[in-house]
């Protein structure tokens, strides 16, 4: 996943393990600026960035 947004990958799983919980994801994740430096982002947050990824890639692919 790398970085989004201010966010960072603290560790990363294997690629054929299931798929992660938004909560445990969110607790693999470090925000990185800001007022929440240091802090992980709540599920919502990570349910919003990945929907602006998929959004991004798509738009990218269709053009």
């Amino acid at each position: 996943m790398g970085s989004l947004s201010g966010v960072q990958e603290s560790d990363r799983g294997s690629p054929r393990s299931p798929a992660p919980k938004l909560r445990d994801i969110g607790k693999r994740l470090v925000i990185t600026t800001a007022a929440k430096k240091g802090q992980h982002p709540s599920p919502a947050t990570v349910m919003r960035m990945l929907r602006e990824h998929d959004e991004q890639a798509a738009m990218a692919v269709s053009t």
